[in-house]
């Protein structure tokens, strides 16, 4: 016999045997799913409790089915995908003969927006998602704050996404923050909001963007990433100029508002009646860039 057809003939007898396996234990119950007793295994470092509820009651409602079900394996990886904080899935996997593997990449929370009623605050991915998971205060991660984006009173709900230019241009400055910002610094940042809402700088200049630390002090970042035309000065310089600033403050180097516009950061020091002046001994080197 011709190598082969004896190859085809055991292809055959195999194929036939594992369907009469599948089918003697769907007799048995034994080739059913319940996504109820389901366990979700993340090497992400941000994951809300929250969220493994909400992921917890969608595939209680999918009921038990057949792992030979392709229709309900497909319509419950369709509602997992469909959940904010799930940015992907990948093709179901059925784990013979009562396992379901879904291959999951979750959002990842870079600020967070205040609901202008409850007072409470929820966490944004970087692509302008708002997720589950709310606070009474800035949720804690990656080893800083993360930071709250100035919306202008514009309500908030889980799954809906950020779409205000203004909302936008600070969510582009607080992926920067992480992107560009060691960890030291982002401790040292406190609790922050991101204010895009303003078309120029105090000095009249484009770009308004501010950055609101603790104890009143302010940082005038100026255009977002984002929105940056050829020749700004790169956010990466901006956030290097932030880090000198928070290690001035560590040497008891007073400031009040700290602009990290130009080449050389501009130190302001408040004085009486609240208005702003160059601090002593600071002087700008260089000009911001066009």
């Amino acid at each position: 016999m011709p190598i082969w057809l004896a190859l085809a003939v055991c292809a055959l007898g195999l194929g036939w045997a594992g369907h009469d396996l599948r089918r003697q234990a769907a007799e048995r119950g034994v080739a059913v799913i319940d996504p109820r007793s389901f366990r979700l295994q993340t090497r992400d470092e941000w994951v809300l409790p929250e969220w493994e509820e909400v992921l917890g009651a969608v595939l209680a409602r999918a009921g038990v089915f057949s792992a030979l079900d392709r229709e309900a394996i497909s319509a419950l990886t369709a509602e997992v995908r469909a959940l904010p904080f799930v940015a992907e899935v990948g093709e179901p996997e059925v784990v013979w003969p009562d396992g379901l593997l879904l291959d999951l990449r979750l959002r990842a929370p870079v600020a967070c927006v205040a609901e202008p009623h409850s007072g409470g605050f929820l966490p944004v991915a970087s692509d302008g998602m708002i997720l589950p998971g709310r606070s009474s205060s800035p949720h804690r991660a990656y080893g800083g704050w993360l930071p709250v984006l100035e919306t202008s009173g514009v309500a908030c709900s889980p799954g809906e996404r950020l779409t205000g230019a203004t909302e936008l241009e600070a969510l582009s400055v607080a992926v920067s923050l992480w992107d560009e910002l060691a960890v030291e610094a982002r401790e040292a940042l406190g609790r922050v909001r991101i204010d895009a809402t303003r078309g120029v700088a105090p000095d009249g200049l484009p770009g308004g963007i501010v950055i609101d630390l603790e104890q009143r002090r302010r940082l005038l970042f100026g255009r977002a990433p984002s929105a940056a035309p050829p020749g700004e000065l790169p956010s990466a310089f901006k956030w290097a100029h932030v880090a000198r600033a928070m290690k001035a403050r560590e040497r008891g180097e007073p400031w009040d508002t700290y602009d990290v516009r130009w080449d050389e950061p501009v130190v302001l020091m408040r004085v009486e009646g609240g208005a702003l002046r160059v601090a002593e001994g600071a002087q700008m080197t260089g000009a911001p860039a066009r």
